[in-house]
């Protein structure tokens, strides 16, 4: 199940504009998923994805929870020619699976408000 999540974790369609340096990212996760290896976001991809395939609904919420606070994360990717076109591949592993990666996007807002 891992290498099925790992080659869709880094999958995107033939007819999606992915930006330059994003297909050279995918193309070497790609090859870590040959390789049988792992950094942190494909690590954390495998787990959210094989999770989904099993039937759990993943969420993540923040401001950076599509691309990752460090940009290692791009579970969201953006058409560059396409406006609000956007491809999801952990949505994509199998028929199966649950098919929401649900991404909440919100803008941290710090104020002097009390809990």
């Amino acid at each position: 199940m891992l290498k099925m999540v790992g080659e869709a974790a880094c999958a995107y369609p033939k007819d999606f504009n992915v930006h330059p340096g994003l297909a050279r990212f995918m193309k070497l996760r790609a090859e870590m998923v040959h390789k049988r290896l792992a950094d942190w976001a494909l690590g954390e991809a495998l787990a959210f994805g094989s999770l989904m395939v099993g039937g759990v609904h993943v969420r993540l919420s923040g401001q950076d929870s599509e691309r990752g606070a460090f940009s290692h994360r791009h579970y969201v990717l953006h058409d560059q020619k396409v406006d609000k076109k956007v491809h999801v591949a952990l949505n994509n592993i199998s028929a199966q699976q649950v098919r929401i990666l649900a991404l909440m996007r919100y803008t941290y807002f710090l104020s002097g408000s009390r809990l």
